[in-house]
């Protein structure tokens, strides 16, 4: 199966665990088995530790209730890890939809505003505050119409109203500043 297959299994897992009264581990199975996944038990078992090690998102098993729950005191970001899953959820859908007829583009509009524009520089950015380098950028300052080099120590993506942001610590500074990287170049 593919990684969005398996990504949607992760969905719908974390969903049915996080809304459902402490379902067991049938009723996780069977939930599955009825969106049209048919896994063994031990690909279930998989799934629910790769939700734990990849994604930080603690599922734990209550003996006295006899099913699972998320801990959201030891699940690290659990509502950014809700959205990436329902992002991944509606590009899947995209897909299949054009896959099945190139004539669903009738029927979808996309913002022609450019809110895709950088995302190019998500990955060496997401890399770059990993590892804890410094970044050097030119930035291009909306309201000035100027275009400027900096040099920062990054911190922080930040997704907000479908536009990428980096925020980060600029030179001597003790403010953390925030950067569009959709007028981030070089």
């Amino acid at each position: 199966m593919s990684k969005h297959g398996a990504i949607r299994r992760y969905k719908l897992i974390i969903e049915k665990i996080y809304k459902g009264h402490y379902p067991s581990f049938a009723e996780l199975k069977d939930f599955l088995f009825d969106l049209g996944f048919e896994i063994s038990k031990r690909t279930l078992q998989r799934d629910i530790e790769q939700i734990r090690y990849e994604f930080g998102i603690e599922i734990t098993y209550d003996r006295n209730k006899e099913g699972y729950y998320i801990s959201n005191e030891d699940s690290i970001e659990f509502d950014s890890y809700l959205r990436f899953f329902e992002i991944v959820n509606t590009s899947d859908i995209l897909v299949n939809s054009l896959m099945e007829s190139k004539e669903a583009f009738k029927y979808i509009s996309f913002d022609t505003g450019g809110g895709l524009k950088g995302v190019e520089n998500l990955k060496p950015l997401l890399t770059a505050i990993k590892e804890k380098r410094k970044v050097s950028f030119v930035h291009y300052n909306f309201h000035t119409g100027k275009k400027k080099r900096y040099t920062l120590k990054p911190y922080l993506l930040k997704e907000y109203e479908n536009r990428w942001y980096l925020i980060g610590l600029w030179g001597n500074s003790k403010e953390f500043h925030t950067f569009g990287i959709d007028r981030i170049d070089n």
